[in-house]
Formats: C-alpha cells, structure tokens, sequence
C-alpha cells in the first residue's frame, strides 16, 4: 500500500533539492519504454513552485547545470536545446515553453525524453494537442507525442486522469488533504511553519514555506528505486496519515504540539524548532 509522506519547507532550493533526489532515485530499467515513461503528477496551490519538479527532474536527468536550465523557444519551438545547452550530450526540444514541452536526448547508451504539460491550459499547446479538449484527451495527445521511455510530468490534473506513479503536492497557502482517511485542515503554511520555530533566533521567509506531500503509488519503482526512504531519511518526511492534526494549525497554550518531536520539518532546520 502506497504512503504519503509529508515534510515542511522554507526555501526554493528545498523544493530544487527534493525535485532532483526524486529523479536521480528513478532506476533506468523504468525509463526504457516510449509507451509506458515514469508518470510523476504535480498539484498544489496557485504559483507554489509546481514548475521546479519537472523543470530540475529534467535536469537531473540529463545533467544540466541550473544556469542552462530554461527551456527556451524560438518563433517555432522548434529544436532549440543543443549542446551547448549540455555539455554531455545533444539535447532536442519542441513543443511550447510552460504548456507542453518536450525534450530527448542520449545519456550514455540509452535514449531518456522528459516531457511535460500543464493540463490547466485550455489552449496555447503545441499543435499536437487538441484545443479545448477533456484533460484525458490532452493527456493522451502528450504521450502519443513522445517518442521514448524517460518521465512525463503532469501537471494540475487529478490522479484517477493521470494513473500517476508518483504524486507531489506542494502547498503554499491554506489547503485541506484527506489522507487515507484522515481529513486535515491547514489554515496558512507559513505561520504555521512561523509557530512551530523560534523566530527570535531564525528568520523565516513566508515567501517560500511550503508544505510537501510525495506517494509514490507505484511500489515496485518504489521497491527498486528507494524512494520512500530516500524521502525519510534525507529530508525527514513522515508518513502524513499519521501527524497529529494540530500540525498543520496554529497551536494554542493548552494543546502545544511537541514540535521537535513532532512537527515535519526539513531535516536541516530541525535545530530551528521551539
């Protein structure tokens, strides 16, 4: 049975960091198929960073370094990744820049496309994809359209249309989950984050604090690729259908959360804890 693991951040490169571990824990037997890629789904609140999953995924993939990360377009989006983009190898790309976009290219012997589409786009997508059509349309055009094994990441649609293998959530604002069960209410991430540490000896920056919930529903990539407990042990998720649900509120005097204990925060901001 698949678990949702559950972590607070506060900074961009968390997100930047979590996004590589999870491509870099992919095992390459997984990426050989054109018809069947890793399908990874990102949902989350309005402007919370969902791009940096697939936008660094790709470039953990193909070894880009951050300053060459862009995908860029001319007038055709029209192969404009090259190897002066990568230093390792010729990359190929087409489609349109935050809608659809597609790039593929060797890493050693094989051959990995990483592809990506925004689903909440009612147009604007490549000529590939269907204007105006239902989500499972669009998502079947993206796919058809690739040409090998690698990932597709699949953006703001539901998981029952996107048959994910794994699933990031990335909230930024106010937001309610139902966890194997278990209904949790948070009314704002970042003071709840501001609650849980001491902020007379560290600042936090509401403008990143996030809360991060990755299943991976596919538990034989899981099995191979250790991903579950890459995400125990290097960022110090926790099994979310199991967090008290004053975690995610703010804490009044007589219901304090016992917050080093407790509270899923990053496993390098610990020590910032009350």
């Amino acid at each position: 049975m698949s678990v949702s693991y559950g972590v607070f951040t506060i900074a961009r490169q968390d997100i930047i960091d979590l996004s590589r571990a999870i491509a870099r824990c992919i095992p390459s037997n997984f990426m050989t198929e054109r018809g069947t890629p890793v399908r990874i789904a990102v949902q989350g609140s309005y402007q919370s960073g969902k791009k940096i999953v697939a936008d660094y995924g790709r470039s953990e993939i193909f070894g880009i370094g951050d300053e060459r990360l862009k995908f860029g377009g001319d007038a055709a989006h029209a192969n404009i990744i090259t190897s002066a983009f990568n230093a390792q190898s010729a990359l190929t790309s087409y489609g349109h820049d935050e809608h659809d976009e597609y790039v593929y290219g060797a890493c050693g012997e094989q051959m990995y496309e990483v592809s990506f589409i925004n689903l909440a786009w009612v147009g604007g997508f490549s000529k590939a994809i269907p204007q105006k059509s239902s989500d499972a349309d669009k998502l079947a055009a993206h796919l058809a359209q690739r040409s090998y094994g690698g990932i597709a990441y699949l953006h703001n649609c539901v998981d029952f249309i996107t048959h994910p293998d794994i699933s990031v959530h990335i909230e930024s604002e106010s937001f309610a989950a139902d966890i194997d069960g278990k209904q949790y209410h948070c009314c704002d991430v970042s003071s709840a984050i501001e609650d849980a540490c001491n902020t007379d000896k560290h600042e936090i920056l509401p403008e990143w604090c996030r809360f991060v919930r990755v299943t991976v529903h596919n538990e034989a990539l899981d099995e191979r690729g250790g991903i579950s407990e890459m995400l125990k042990t290097a960022f110090g998720c926790v099994d979310a259908s199991k967090l008290p649900a004053n975690v995610f509120t703010f804490f009044s005097e007589d219901d304090v959360l016992d917050k080093k204990s407790q509270f899923p925060l990053r496993k390098e901001y610990t020590h910032m804890l009350r």
